[in-house]
């Protein structure tokens, strides 16, 4: 009998051990998920500060960040009914001197991670996405747009994206 029941509890603390390391399995996949989707070979993003113009190699894009036309993000310290929402100007050339002048919206609270929420714009057989624009608005600081700093990506648009 005595041995029955250490068979059982032996059973049981088994049991309740991988039940226990199952939910922190379960707990800590929620609350890391992985730091980023992976990044396609055709798909690339870089930073670029107000007023600079930058090549981008893997495309042979030439890129300049002209202006912050709207910047109305909801400020940190203050509570917002909407997130709100900024959008740049940006001038693409590309390598046979094909031309767009793009704006290049971001809601507020959106982080270069969010890429569900990143709003694209097609042009010149590129999407382009502004993934991030530093400094975020803050209610202790005036914000001044020679200071931006945004992060964009640009994708390779094939035919596929353009399949129902």
């Amino acid at each position: 009998m005595c041995k029955n029941f250490r068979l059982a509890s032996i059973h049981r603390l088994l049991q309740i051990s991988f039940t226990a390391l199952s939910l922190i399995l379960l707990w800590s996949a929620c609350r890391n998920p992985l730091a980023s989707p992976p990044t396609l070979a055709n798909e690339t993003s870089f930073r670029i500060k107000y007023g600079q113009i930058r090549r981008h190699l893997p495309t042979g894009l030439s890129v300049e960040f002209r202006d912050v036309i709207s910047e109305g993000r909801c400020p940190r310290g203050v509570v917002c009914c909407w997130e709100g929402m900024a959008e740049i100007q940006i001038h693409v050339e590309t390598a046979d001197a094909q031309r767009a002048l793009l704006t290049l919206p971001i809601y507020g609270y959106v982080g270069v991670d969010d890429s569900a929420r990143h709003l694209g714009v097609e042009a010149l057989g590129y999407n382009f996405k502004l993934i991030n624009l530093d400094p975020y608005p803050d209610i202790n600081r005036e914000n001044d747009p020679t200071e931006a700093v945004a992060t964009i990506q640009i994708q390779k648009v094939t035919e596929a994206d353009h399949a129902s």
